[in-house]
């Protein structure tokens, strides 16, 4: 006995750890996935605002060249036209501003360029540019054009006389080489970039990845101005979108990025970064952390599984020893069937032995459970639960193969007077000679069943209506020509019955709702019968019309 609870017990210990294991796998892949979806989520937010301080970045920055060029067209030298003066001026900036411009200009109301930097009467025609119609009409602009087949951006501001009259404009342009140098410095990670492209895709920024792209035969020397990018976020924010996301990089690899446009400029602004970076140090912390929680986890469920098994197995071991003796003394005059199935474990054998002993005994109980639960406990027939459980199996049946199928509801005729003459206990046993004759009077096949005090019901699958007929006529008959001797008093009873029919399969209508249909029906063509002097059959028609 010793070795075989030990093999229980090491099993029982075995499917612990196993089931343990399973479950923890299954909780860290649920947890990777989530946090792996959670630390994508974060990345993309950084990026989207990383996106939205470059955006504001970019408007800002260009908003300060704005006032730098608003300034230059107070000065007094721009007024007066004093281009002395203006050059001067125009060379200051140049020189202190940090190379923020390229030039600055003067252009008269004519629309010729007068000052050029430190070039005066350059004799160059604008009048024809938007910058100059905006500047006539009295507005400042920021705006692109290609100079020499590079964008750059040019900021104009109207300059008006003491008088309010708008002498010419002030002009600057800005190289993008600039803006590439601003947004370069905050680059992250060693695949973050941010880069801006224009309607046609083509990138206005220095790549990162200029020398990879120039060993791949992608570009010649650098990407400003020529390499034309073709990924799912170009291709949507050339389209005036916003928005973020992963998909394809232009180098081929998957990235996080998060893309805007700038509609005053006309660019599209792209802030991304490579997903194996950001993911690949997700991935390696996870597992730095999980390998020691996994072996800190099997020790301890090695040592708890074998506590929980010693706690399941001591219990089962006790019960199977005391088990087997009662079950011997309580239930000797009991036949002893062998034991058929066999265990690996002594304790399982044990209970079997004893269960099968106390087989007989709980047939028994179990048949009278059967029968308190399925039959009427005075007259022998289906009670109502069972009846109608009957009921709506032989209606679909009859549903399935297009077959008819009979109710026939029976009431004993004035069955009160009957108990409140000769007693209830001589009703009772009036309903108990009646069920017997409903008995051999149905088919095999045919269900009855007690509904209720005095009215029973027959449900009779394949009968049409001239067989439920005869069958309710024999049930009248039978009745009435049988005399109900019960301790000495004789009397007679009748009953009035209605009989409806199923012979048609209604689709729309659920099993159970046909079975209580027909109960109706039946039921309302037997108080028919009532009403036309009891002691007579009355069938209810399937149309509606009684008949």
């Amino acid at each position: 006995m010793s070795a075989k609870r030990h093999k229980l017990y090491q099993a029982l210990r075995r499917y612990y750890i196993i089931f343990s294991i399973i479950g923890i796998i299954f909780g860290l892949v649920i947890y990777s996935i989530f946090a792996y979806e959670a630390m994508k989520s974060f990345a993309l937010d950084n990026l989207i605002n990383a996106r939205d301080q470059q955006a504001a970045f970019i408007e800002s920055w260009l908003h300060e060249r704005s006032r730098d060029i608003k300034q230059i067209s107070l000065s007094a030298v721009v007024k007066q036209k004093d281009f002395a003066g203006m050059k001067e001026l125009c060379n200051d900036y140049l020189t202190q501003m940090d190379g923020n411009f390229d030039s600055i200009a003067f252009v008269d109301s004519s629309g010729v360029m007068m000052v050029e930097g430190a070039q005066e009467n350059t004799q160059i025609k604008t009048w024809d540019r938007g910058y100059f119609i905006e500047a006539m009409e009295g507005r400042e602009t920021i705006g692109v054009r290609r100079i020499d087949g590079k964008q750059a951006v040019i900021v104009s501001c109207p300059v008006f006389s003491n008088s309010g009259q708008i002498l010419g404009l002030v002009a600057g342009s800005l190289s993008l080489d600039k803006i590439d140098d601003l947004t370069s410095a905050l680059r992250f990670g060693d695949t973050g970039e941010t880069y801006l492209v224009d309607t046609d895709g083509i990138m206005l920024s220095e790549s990162r990845f200029s020398q990879w792209l120039i060993d791949k035969g992608m570009i010649h020397t650098s990407t400003k101005n020529y390499f034309r990018i073709v990924t799912e976020a170009v291709d949507l924010v050339t389209k005036g979108q916003k928005g973020y996301g992963e998909y394809k990089g232009y180098r081929g690899h998957t990235v996080l990025g998060a893309y805007q446009w700038l509609p005053r400029y006309k660019w599209g602004l792209v802030v991304e970064t490579e997903k194996s970076e950001v993911m690949g140090s997700f991935i390696q912390k996870n597992i730095l952390i999980i390998l020691p929680f996994l072996l800190l986890f099997l020790c301890v469920t090695y040592l708890l599984s074998s506590y929980f098994t010693w706690k399941i197995v001591s219990p089962l071991s006790w019960i199977s020893k005391r088990l087997a003796p009662l079950a011997e003394n309580g239930l000797s005059s009991l036949a002893v069937d062998p034991v058929v199935e066999q265990s690996d474990y002594e304790e399982i054998d044990s209970l079997y032995k004893a269960f099968y002993r106390m087989k007989n005994e709980i047939g028994q109980l179990r048949y009278a459970l059967e029968s308190q639960a399925l039959y009427d406990p005075l007259t022998g027939l289906a009670n109502r639960l069972f009846l109608f459980s009957r009921g709506e199996e032989i209606i679909e049946l009859s549903r399935r193969h297009d077959k008819p199928c009979s109710v026939i509801y029976l009431d004993v005729d004035k069955f009160r007077k009957i108990n409140d003459a000769l007693g209830h206990h001589f009703g009772d046993q009036a309903l108990i000679k009646l069920a017997a004759i409903i008995k051999r009077t149905i088919r095999l096949s045919d269900v009855a069943g007690r509904l209720g005090g005095e009215e029973f019901a027959v449900i009779s699958p394949e009968c049409g209506i001239e067989g439920a007929l005869q069958l309710a006529e024999r049930l009248r008959i039978g009745v009435q020509e049988t005399p109900m001797e019960i301790y000495g008093n004789t009397t007679y009873i009748t009953l009035s019955i209605g009989v409806t029919v199923f012979s048609k399969v209604k689709k729309d209508l659920h099993t159970q709702e046909i079975l209580e249909s027909l109960i109706c029906q039946s039921d309302a063509a037997m108080r028919l019968a009532q009403k036309n002097g009891y002691n007579r059959v009355e069938v209810y028609m399937e149309e509606g019309s009684k008949k």
